[in-house]
């Protein structure tokens, strides 16, 4: 090992930082929603019910509807919703549950959507 990782290692430690393994800073994922709604007092009972099933996931908000502001291109979506998960398995996963799913068709009722899967940077 290096005295240049050794010290920043050593340095991690000394903050109380996790030891650094292959694979333990993996970067996030964000699965970008792009969408239009066109019921929403149904939408709501979707959009209400998405928290309880990231929790598991380690899935959180970064960007929850706001306003959209085109700056090149096509013109945004009526709303943007972006969650960060810790890894994309994690992300596929929350996709994937039971508990997603019940809800999925709610979504799919009362909006249009694009979705997609980016990976973010490692720290």
């Amino acid at each position: 090992m290096s005295r240049a990782l050794a010290a920043v290692l050593g340095g991690a430690a000394a903050l109380g930082l996790a030891a650094w393994a292959p694979g333990a800073w993996a970067a996030p994922a964000y699965v970008v929603n792009e969408i239009n709604v066109s019921d929403p007092a149904r939408f709501k009972t979707y959009a209400d019910q998405v928290p309880d099933t990231l929790k598991p996931f380690g899935g959180e908000y970064v960007v929850r509807g706001g306003t959209p502001e085109g700056m090149a291109g096509p013109a945004p979506a009526q709303r943007v919703v972006i969650l960060r998960f810790p890894s994309r398995d994690q992300a596929k996963g929350w996709r994937a549950s039971a508990a997603y799913q019940k809800i999925l068709p709610i979504r799919e009722a009362s909006s249009t959507s694009t979705v997609f899967l980016v990976d973010g940077v490692a720290p």
